[in-house]
């Protein structure tokens, strides 16, 4: 008995122990957003940072975004501080308690407990007392209220959809304390990263890095022509937050055309997925299925052709932009800066990104098409094509001038208040020239015509097959019924060998359909047009036959 007695007394002194050396919950922190890179595929890189609590170099931080492969990056900032260990896992989280105004019957009683009351049920009955329990805020929690006295006293349960009316004795509390389960937690569970630094004696500057999904951009732009040769340009960036909270941060919009090879893979520590399902989504990648998913294309970028411009007037370098945020180029990106950026999960935004003056040059173009377009292996004439109208554009001719490039994007053209066209604006570098569709010009009519000049038959063999030379001799007429001079670009493909071209035309031989025994040829003429003028443009080449 002695024995057992000693026994005892050493347990429950050990479990005192225990009890006493039993540390607090490590301390759990949640870093500030302070800088997102957006890219216009719907990818963002965010970088967290903020003071986090330690105890002997441990503690959480609370939020884990659902971060691409590789990408999630956890790193002090203090000098001497080392990160040693990080693991994801789930902790126990309190419910939060938040006051908010009782809006029924069981809400008032509920808020109310140890006041007289007096109940009128459902059935009619009155039954007065003080409420002095009350359970949980659920459909069926139970009200308990205290009537009689001395001996007699007695606690009456009371489902609270059974009452019809309560009378206070005294003024009743209007409001209630209620739990809430916190954003981002299952089961009053949520999920963190454990982190353990080397070095650490109290609170440590910590940056996380990740990129993730659910926040794109979009640019838009709007162009004011305000005479003959000047415009002014303004783009705007429409962002869609699908991620996360921004509050106050640095927001880049980014241009150009990012390679992020496991975007689409969600890293392990994000506890998204089982080993089985992450390294399906690994062995998916890696065969091609998301081959395309790094495409920077909510729209493609199509680059715009280089063209040198006119040699610059004191006029000309007074036109220039003004960029609203900072903007850098890092590599082959060029990065839109915008600052104090607040923007909740589920909203859209429209930021100005710059606005400036540009030059640019009214240019009316016609690509004739090819009579016998070009295909490998076929070289049989095809038959003559269907009668249609042929049109002729009216261009705007720009020139950026604007010391950054133009993504590609939607652009609204407006004179004064009205608008003239909107057409998709080609990325566009700086220094570069792009052309932008208005409008059919109805004023200016064209026509064309081809014939036969010579046939020289079975006049070459090539790879055992016998070909027939042709001459063709072709035409183009323009005339323009439009009141005011105007600039034309004329573009004809020809699938043969160009033997002349008048006036002034210039030949191309551009590298396509190189299996086909007949080049490709592009013939072009670039020339003033007054009003009232026709003009005949002329050409002559040869094609195989056989």
């Amino acid at each position: 008995m002695r024995f057992l007695s000693t026994l005892v007394t050493a347990s429950l002194l050990a479990t005192l122990a225990t009890a006493q050396t039993t540390l607090p919950p490590l301390p759990t922190t949640r870093l500030k957003p302070t800088s997102v890179a957006a890219f216009k595929n719907g990818l963002a890189f965010f970088i967290r940072k903020g003071q986090v609590e330690t105890r002997q170099g441990e503690g959480y931080l609370t939020h884990i975004p659902p971060a691409a492969l590789g990408t999630l990056w956890v790193s002090p900032t203090d000098a001497n501080v080392a990160l040693d260990e990080l693991i994801a896992a789930t902790i126990p989280v309190p419910p939060i308690l938040e006051m908010k105004s009782a809006a029924s019957t069981a809400d008032l009683l509920r808020a109310n407990v140890g006041k007289r009351v007096t109940l009128t049920l459902t059935n009619g009955k009155e039954v007065s007392g003080t409420i002095r329990a009350f359970g949980s805020p659920t459909t069926d929690a139970l009200l308990y209220l205290e009537v009689g006295a001395g001996n007699e006293k007695t606690y009456a349960p009371f489902q609270p959809g059974d009452v019809k009316q309560a009378v206070f004795y005294e003024r009743p509390v209007a409001q209630l304390e209620v739990a809430r389960t916190p954003e981002g937690t299952e089961g009053n569970r949520q999920a963190a990263l454990r982190f353990r630094f080397k070095g650490a004696t109290g609170p440590v500057n910590l940056a996380m890095g990740y990129l993730r999904g659910g926040l794109g951009w979009t640019p838009a732009y709007r162009i004011v022509l305000e005479d003959d040769k000047t415009a002014t340009m303004a783009m705007q960036a429409v962002v869609i937050n699908d991620a996360e909270d921004i509050d106050n941060a640095e927001v880049f919009f980014v241009v150009g055309f990012p390679n992020f090879a496991f975007a689409r893979v969600i890293s392990p520590l994000a506890l998204q997925q089982s080993l089985a399902g992450f390294l399906s989504s690994v062995q998916r990648r890696s065969t091609g299925e998301n081959e395309n998913v790094m495409s920077n294309a909510i729209m493609a970028q199509r680059p715009a052709a280089y063209r040198p411009g006119p040699a610059m007037t004191d006029e000309d370098l007074a036109i220039g932009g003004a960029i609203e945020g900072a903007a850098q180029s890092e590599e082959d990106l060029f990065l839109y800066g915008r600052q104090n950026v607040t923007l909740a999960k589920g909203e859209r935004a429209a930021y100005g990104v710059f606005s400036g003056r540009v030059s640019y040059e009214n240019v009316y173009e016609w690509d004739v098409a090819d009579t016998l377009p070009i295909r490998p292996y076929d070289t049989r004439p095809d038959s003559p094509p269907e009668t249609t109208a042929e049109k002729v554009w009216h261009m705007l001719r720009l020139t950026n001038t604007l010391k950054l490039p133009w993504t590609t994007a939607p652009a609204l053209v407006v004179r004064g208040n009205q608008p003239l066209a909107q057409e998709v604006l080609n990325y566009t570098p700086d220094g570069a020239t792009t052309s932008l569709r208005l409008t059919l010009a109805t004023d200016i009519r064209v026509s064309r015509a081809e014939q036969e000049v010579k046939r020289e038959n079975d006049a070459i063999t090539i790879n055992r097959t016998t070909y027939s030379i042709v001459t063709i001799a072709g035409t183009l007429k323009l005339k323009n019924y439009k009141s005011t001079d105007v600039r034309m670009l004329v573009r004809k493909n020809i699938a043969g060998e160009v033997l002349s071209v008048s006036p002034n035309g210039k030949v191309e031989r551009p590298a396509q359909a190189i299996q086909s025994v007949n080049p490709a040829s592009r013939v072009m003429w670039e020339f003033p047009m007054k009003a009232g003028e026709e003009v005949t443009l002329s050409y002559r080449y040869k094609v195989l036959v056989n």
